[in-house]
């Protein structure tokens, strides 16, 4: 089945810029928000930030949103529904359940969670063959990915229609093979900002320098390439090559803060695996791409 409407429900900081997000991609999105909240001031705030970047909503776009009071009303005849209320379990679930009376049996439900866990969720539900969380980075309107962690019970098919759904609405979804606590993004930014606070904390580094490290190094390059990626054209013969030479310098580092080190040789088995199917292209000319990229990056953003 197509999906062709979506339903909001919720409309705080990602609400709104989910609204955004779908609207910009063609669907028909209604949006619910609890209480007197000014709704479409808050969406065309976010799109008047982002205005002649190509980002922001054209007019037909904006005739695509509507705003109910109603809950039944904002999911009458829905495909999809994001629910975007505040991060507590309790209502949430309160809210999902609610959701589950007013929508279609074959409608797709997925929370905004940043970290409740799924199952925690779909245990309350009637359907929970039918729900899963879709969480993005803020703001999904300008930060294409977003994980999809299912649930448990969550039907395979679910998860192959919320892909696709995803990916129509110009995100980038990647799927969780399991739950776990602070999904995927979360784990590999709380791993980068534990190890800044330590060094903050130890006197190793001022915090705006600790800043400076990724607005003007791994950030530049991360914005146009992987670390995994970047690795692969960090040594002479690729990412084995790598982590060879340098691979002890991060096992050092999680021994220095009494972790067992994660790479193993089947973790370098399974990385080395994805990079060689990955691009047939030689290693030359994708570092070539990789500093033009760099570059242009530089470039653009020397006239913000």
């Amino acid at each position: 089945m197509k999906t062709e409407r979506v339903g909001i429900i919720g409309c705080g900081i990602i609400g709104a810029s989910w609204a955004l997000t779908f609207a910009r991609a063609g669907y028909r999105v209604k949006v619910w928000q609890r209480g007197e909240a000014p709704v479409l001031d808050r969406i065309r705030r976010l799109a008047d930030n982002v205005a002649g970047t190509g980002s922001e909503l054209s007019a037909e776009a904006w005739q695509r949103i509507s705003i109910e009071t109603e809950i039944a009303r904002a999911l009458e005849g829905v495909d999809y529904v994001q629910e975007s209320i505040v991060e507590n379990l309790d209502q949430k679930a309160e809210i999902l359940t609610a959701i589950e009376r007013h929508v279609d049996a074959a409608t797709t439900i997925a929370s905004s969670t940043s970290g409740i866990l799924p199952s925690a969720i779909s245990r309350r539900l009637r359907r929970p063959a039918r729900f899963l969380v879709a969480h993005a980075l803020t703001p999904p309107h300008l930060l294409p990915v977003t994980e999809i962690c299912p649930a448990p019970e969550t039907a395979p098919h679910v998860i192959a229609a919320a892909v696709e759904l995803l990916k129509g609405a110009g995100q980038s979804p990647v799927v969780l093979k399991r739950e776990i606590a602070g999904f995927a993004a979360n784990r590999l930014l709380g791993a980068v900002l534990n190890e800044l606070f330590a060094l903050v904390g130890e006197g190793v580094l001022e915090p705006l320098d600790a800043d400076t490290i990724f607005t003007d190094g791994f950030g530049l390059r991360w914005s146009v390439i992987g670390p995994l990626a970047a690795m692969d054209l960090n040594a002479p013969a690729g990412v084995r090559d790598y982590l060879a030479r340098y691979g002890s310098i991060f096992s050092g580092v999680a021994e220095s803060r009494g972790a067992t080190p994660a790479l193993i040789a089947d973790v370098i088995d399974r990385i080395a695996s994805s990079l060689e199917a990955l691009s047939s292209a030689p290693a030359a000319d994708r570092a070539a791409a990789r500093d033009r990229a760099i570059a242009q990056v530089k470039a653009m953003r020397s006239t913000l």
